[in-house]
């Protein structure tokens, strides 16, 4: 019945109900509706109201757990065409829509905007309503108030900040800090780098905290916006992926030229208006190296200059930025070519910028932009000279230790040794034996590796192409990255070669002590008999096999015969019971019933009756304990017709 009502307001009560939809058709004349603490759908048809200048709708304090709770729905798009509104505030709601800039150039009277706890209101800064909107002063007749902008906790409004050139800057001029207003842009999405721009139009009293709790904005915020972050500086370009290693000096692409190309992976921003150069800051090698605590200070301290910069860049490159972007706006890869670094460099990678969005005097023109925890790269030699090796004879079973000198064997990063057979020097090569484990690179000029131990009775079969001959034929080759990048080994013109001798020719000798080389590898066929035995091989099968002394027993001669104990096998003693036997046994006696003394030679019964026991009369109950000892000891015993074990 209030046809006339012009403002209608509901505030800090405890009244609750569904929204109430009656206004559209009933008081068309409101200019100001404020509800708190209903719920229900919102509908669309704001565009009935003539003189609306005031629209509030907030929902309960607190965390919204689902929409039955307060207002839902989508989010309706005739409020933001009224030609006549002033101030918009949605508070705690789960209506769902999107916002931009470009809806807001709708309302030309539009000055208080308040988008606060807004879960499902998605949307970017809205940069029209600066450039637009906010291009004339403000009209107390028209009802206009100081201009307040706030987007507060609203984690799907983001994207980057607004980075406004010198013809925007001089429409927005009218944004006057003396008359109140306010712009708060916290604890939402908003990425991207904290540009020079905003501090032209920005608010003083609004600068304090206004981008607090955006966890994503780019690393450096600049050291004069800490006190808009509270202090937050910014979340550094991660370089998950960078190259572990880099050739020295050029790499030769199969198309011809150019530097080794390497791929960054990880998280990368745009770089507007700039230039990104990949820098590489030594930390071996040099007087100046930098270390990872240096450059943290450097970038903590204050804006990185690049006189703080160059005393550590060893080298840089141009980066292109690539790959699809995430949902801040980050690319996932960056492309380079690996510049020329002194053999042996290891140097931290981080990503700069060149001058973007740092354009006011009082910025530098240098800034790290990335982490410098993760990445690191090692600079090798990728086709280093060998001069020689010692020995150059070896015995076709391997086993032979064995050093290579020559220049750029430093920083390699997977060495491997491969020994080639071919017909001559240019020719292809046949077949090549891979040494790619337990090689140690000492120095630059030295390497040291073991060829390793194959049967000899299988050579043939095993090294294929070689052959046995006391002539160094075989050339020797240095691979710094392994068989990973078989173009990358020492040159053609290292002309180091070994030969293959034959030291197992004639009759098998045996091993007696077992193994004698150095490294634990047999001069003759594997075979360890302790000390009190003989090795010998069997004509028909090939087997080795221990031929164990009288007393002795076991695969390797290591035990003791039945009934005989201790380091040389000694025979037991005991008349009627078992002994204790075996090569860790004391030969100590444990007697049968009715028997007693140290050798078991005491009969319990003639004891007790005081009287001598005839030996022919305990004969069967002889027998009988005699097995019983057996049965006791059979447990130790080894079978004879056993194949021992090589």
């Amino acid at each position: 019945h209030f046809g006339s009502l012009t403002l209608l307001g509901v505030l800090n009560t405890k009244i609750r109900g569904l929204f109430p939809q009656f206004i559209f058709t009933h008081n068309t004349k409101l200019q100001t509706i404020e509800f708190s603490g209903f719920h229900g759908q919102v509908p669309d048809q704001f565009d009935v109201f003539d003189k609306l200048k005031t629209v509030q709708l907030s929902g309960p304090p607190g965390v919204i757990n689902n929409e039955q709770e307060t207002f839902y729905g989508p989010l309706p798009t005739t409020l933001f065409n009224s030609t006549t509104i002033v101030t918009i505030v949605l508070e705690n709601t789960f209506l769902a829509g999107t916002l931009t800039g470009k809806n807001l150039t709708w309302t030309p009277l539009l000055c208080q905007l308040s988008l606060i706890e807004n879960s499902q209101i998605r949307g970017t800064f809205p940069t029209e309503l600066l450039t637009e909107v906010w291009t004339t002063p403000i009209s107390r007749a028209l009802g206009q108030f100081p201009r307040f902008f706030s987007i507060f906790k609203c984690p799907q409004i983001g994207g980057p900040l607004p980075d406004l050139n010198a013809t925007q800057l001089a429409a927005i001029r009218d944004i006057d800090s003396a008359n109140d207003e306010v712009f708060q842009l916290a604890y939402n999405s908003f990425y991207g780098w904290v540009p020079d721009s905003m501090a032209e139009w920005l608010p003083e009293r609004s600068m304090y905290g206004c981008l607090e709790g955006n966890q994503h904005l780019y690393y450096p915020v600049q050291k004069r916006f800490w006190n808009w972050t509270s202090g937050y500086r910014g979340y550094p370009t991660a370089l998950a992926g960078a190259p572990s290693e880099g050739a020295f000096p050029t790499y030769t692409t199969p198309a011809g030229g150019g530097s080794l190309p390497a791929t960054i992976t990880g998280q990368f921003p745009d770089a507007p208006n700039g230039t990104y150069r990949v820098a590489l800051f030594e930390i071996t090698n040099g007087s100046a190296a930098a270390t990872a605590e240096d450059l943290f200070l450097y970038q903590n301290e204050s804006d990185v200059g690049a006189a703080s910069l160059e005393p550590f860049i060893v080298a840089e490159a141009n980066a292109t930025i690539g790959g699809a972007t995430d949902s801040f706006g980050y690319y996932t890869e960056i492309a380079f070519a690996m510049p020329n670094v002194t053999r042996g460099t290891r140097a931290l990678v981080a990503l700069v910028l060149l001058d973007g969005v740092f354009r006011s005097v009082e910025n530098v023109s240098v800034a790290l932009v990335s982490g410098i925890h993760g990445a690191q790269v090692s600079f090798y030699d990728p086709r280093p000279p060998v001069a020689s090796i010692v020995p150059t004879e070896l015995r076709p079973q391997g086993c032979v230790p064995m050093t290579l000198t020559g220049t750029g064997f430093l920083g390699a990063p997977r060495p491997a040794i491969r020994i080639e057979s071919k017909k001559s020097w240019m020719a292809p090569v046949n077949a090549a034996i891979l040494i790619d484990e337990g090689v140690e690179v000492h120095n630059d000029t030295t390497v040291t590796f073991v060829l390793p131990f194959k049967d000899p009775r299988n050579y043939s079969d095993i090294y294929g192409n070689f052959s046995i001959r006391n002539v160094a034929a075989y050339p020797v080759r240095f691979l710094p990255a392994g068989i990973a990048r078989p173009t990358e080994l020492s040159p053609a013109s290292s002309r180091v070669a070994v030969g293959f001798i034959d030291t197992c020719a004639g009759t098998l000798e045996p091993c007696r002590h077992g193994h004698t080389d150095p490294f634990q590898c047999p001069t003759q066929p594997v075979c360890t008999c302790s000390d009190r035995g003989t090795c010998l091989q069997n004509a028909t099968s090939g087997a080795f096999r221990c031929s164990c002394d009288n007393t002795f027993n076991g695969t390797s001669c290591d035990l003791c015969d039945f009934n005989r104990y201790g380091l040389d096998c000694v025979e037991c003693d005991c008349k009627h019971g078992a002994c204790d036997w075996g090569r860790q046994g004391t030969g100590k006696c444990d007697c049968d019933d009715g028997w007693m003394g140290d050798r078991c030679t005491v009969s319990k019964l003639a004891v007790a009756l005081g009287v001598g026991i005839p030996a022919a009369a305990m004969v069967v109950g002889g027998a009988t304990f005699g097995l019983l000892r057996f049965f006791r000891g059979r447990r130790q015993m080894v079978d004879p017709t056993e194949e021992p074990l090589h």
